[in-house]
């Protein structure tokens, strides 16, 4: 059975399918700032660590990822 998709994975699916290219950082980080606290922080925890990933892959990921947490903190202190 396939394990769930996270946030990072579901996004680069959809954005596939609905635009036909991948979203740039900036999209990635609005999407995820349309979630409200208690959604963003379920992402976070389950974005997934795949040690089977290239080293060009896990750099564009954990990049990705650097950009969600930061879009998060912002949002945090912003009061939102």
């Amino acid at each position: 059975m396939d394990e769930p998709k996270d946030f990072l994975e579901a996004m680069e699916e959809e954005s596939k399918l609905r635009f036909g290219r991948s979203l740039t950082h900036q999209e990635i980080s609005a999407k995820f700032l349309e979630h409200k606290l208690d959604a963003r922080v379920a992402h976070l925890r389950n974005l997934r660590k795949d040690e089977t990933l290239s080293i060009h892959k896990a750099a564009e990921r954990l990049t990705l990822e650097r950009v969600l947490y930061d879009a998060h903190h912002a949002a945090r202190r912003a009061g939102r």
